[in-house]
């Protein structure tokens, strides 16, 4: 059921991958990871042995051996590793395993092993049953306790999503933000269990309303202040709706998102307008422990600042303008 293999490589060619390619292999350190549904994970593929391709999803349930996600993935595709982010680091979670698998709530998801699975595999397998300490001191104390191995941050030219049908048949990759006439839900609403926190499988009716740009903040600025609550579900559609199609202005000013994360979300074609792709961007922000006064200050630079105000006060949590 684990569904792994080990392949040997000598230690003169992992010397070769790291100074002629800067390929920097992995330590199976155990790290405490939270894990909850909604989480974001991305699975770097080469499907049907083409070139490199990045599926981006969110976590629809954890047991205690495997994780479910709703992602794009292909033949060739199973035993890519599923990446997930916690506080700016990324660790592997899992490693893909198949797709079209039921859920109780009779939608399908993909299906991953665990790296924890795995590791305590192994290890009652070695000479010695001691896992590897954990290493992740930083990591919440919230959700489902998973271990995960940590990259180490050297990977460029990510490349771009994977696009598929239900069928498997592959689609050109949108290039704008015209709205689809499809009633597929975005990846990210597919749930396995409810929870308070979780988003609801039908999305409000969204519009985008540009605001008008203002030139400069003002004096007072940081006399705003700002709202210690934390974001909720139908704040950020609120936002969303109101910084549209700026969405990738504020994403890369509030500094926590890399260019191919964001080129991820522009070319996900579940997500058929701005404010969806705005959306997502803030839901992102939101897992990644992203604070408020930060996604103020972006939106504030982006040119909106009525919207940055709003945001920093904590006013779309219970009213609209």
């Amino acid at each position: 059921k684990l569904d792994y293999t080990f392949v040997g490589i000598s230690q003169q060619d992992v010397n070769e991958l790291r100074e002629k390619h800067d390929v920097v292999p992995m330590k199976l350190n155990q790290t405490r990871l939270a894990v909850e549904i909604g989480d974001v994970i991305h699975i770097p593929q080469h499907p049907d042995g083409r070139e490199k391709r990045i599926s981006y999803s969110t976590v629809c349930k954890v047991t205690a051996f495997e994780v479910f996600y709703k992602a794009d993935t292909y033949f060739g595709s199973s035993g890519s590793p599923v990446f997930y982010s916690q506080s700016n680091n990324m660790y592997v979670l899992a490693l893909h395993k198949d797709g079209g698998v039921e859920l109780s709530n009779g939608r399908q998801a993909n299906r991953g092993i665990l790296i924890s699975a795995i590791l305590d595999h192994i290890c009652q397998h070695s000479e010695t049953d001691e896992r590897p300490a954990d290493v992740n001191e930083g990591a919440s104390s919230d959700g489902k306790q998973e271990s995960g191995v940590h990259v180490p941050d050297t990977t460029t030219n990510q490349g771009l999503p994977v696009v598929q049908t239900q069928s498997g048949e592959n689609v050109p990759t949108p290039t704008s933000d015209a709205p689809s006439s499809s009633n597929k839900q975005p990846s990210y609403l597919v749930q396995e269990t409810e929870s308070p926190s979780s988003k609801t499988s039908q999305m409000p009716a969204v519009s985008v309303q540009p605001s008008p740009v203002v030139q400069g903040p003002p004096a007072n600025w940081r006399n705003h202040a700002i709202c210690p609550s934390p974001f909720e579900t139908k704040e950020l559609i609120r936002i969303a709706q109101r910084i549209g199609d700026q969405w990738v202005a504020v994403a890369k000013l509030t500094g926590v998102f890399k260019d191919w994360e964001i080129t991820n979300i522009s070319c996900n074609h579940t997500l058929s307008s701005a404010t969806l792709k705005a959306d997502q961007m803030l839901t992102d922000f939101k897992s990644r422990l992203g604070k408020r006064e930060v996604l103020a200050d972006a939106i504030k630079e982006s040119g909106k600042l009525d919207i940055a105000k709003n945001v920093r006060s904590g006013f779309y949590i219970y009213s609209t303008d």
